[in-house]
């Protein structure tokens, strides 16, 4: 399978996007989020984690599922952690694909070097003795779940691990079909600069209507930004 980058996630921007549809229909961008600084490979993640419950024996580990693992940290009762990234090994990494499964795609993307292997990493919490995981850690400009009538756009952060150096540009459509003929459509347009190791890509909303929303996939992550814990 190839690697699905915030293909969880996604189905999260797809939520929030129908979920703008019960407060506004072709909404404008009524939120005007400053433009950050690109990005362009990373060594660790550090942060704080805003609606954190105050736990002091969780741990937080970076990987992808839960057997691969790329990075350790414990986190503060105040929810501060900081997170080094270790590489994966190149048998784990799958063929880089941009968009979630589930939809019909059309796309015009051009990738400045070809055979590209890739793999996400996501964030899960543990406590010291419990199996599996309790939950997941995000960073978006709106709790997970919150209220979004007052807000043109959205924006989320993933963490990828690219084989070698790659520019990616270009659009990709993708049309989701529901129930009862219904359907949804996502456009990315997309320019990205990937260095051989960890980077983060930032998926930004732009536009969002009664069965469509436009997405700006980019290095550059706006302000506003925060981590939140969602528990599984």
């Amino acid at each position: 399978m190839a690697a699905n980058v915030g293909l969880f996630m996604y189905k999260k921007f797809l939520l929030i996007s129908l979920m703008s549809i019960l407060f506004f229909t072709g909404c404008e961008n009524e939120n005007n989020i400053l433009v950050g600084e690109a990005v362009f490979g990373i060594e660790n993640v550090d942060g704080k984690i805003v609606n954190w419950e105050g736990k002091s024996d969780r741990v937080l580990l970076f990987g992808y599922g839960e057997n691969e693992i790329f990075g350790a940290a414990k986190i503060s009762r105040e929810g501060r952690f900081d997170v080094n990234l270790t590489n994966p090994d190149d048998d784990i990494l799958t063929p880089i694909n941009l968009f979630p499964e589930g939809g019909v795609s059309t796309n015009t993307l051009k990738y400045s070097k070809s055979g590209i292997k890739a793999i996400v990493g996501s964030f899960f919490v543990y406590e010291p003795g419990n199996a599996g995981p309790l939950g997941q850690i995000y960073r978006f400009n709106i709790p997970l779940g919150g209220e979004i009538s007052s807000l043109g756009t959205w924006f989320s952060v993933q963490f990828i691990y690219v084989s070698d150096n790659v520019n990616i540009s270009g659009r990709e459509v993708c049309l989701y079909n529901f129930d009862k003929g219904e359907y949804f459509s996502i456009t990315q347009d997309v320019n990205l600069k990937l260095v051989k190791g960890w980077n983060k890509i930032i998926y930004r909303s732009v536009e969002n209507s009664t069965n469509a929303s436009s997405i700006e996939v980019s290095n550059i992550e706006p302000t506003g930004g925060n981590w939140y814990y969602d528990a599984l």
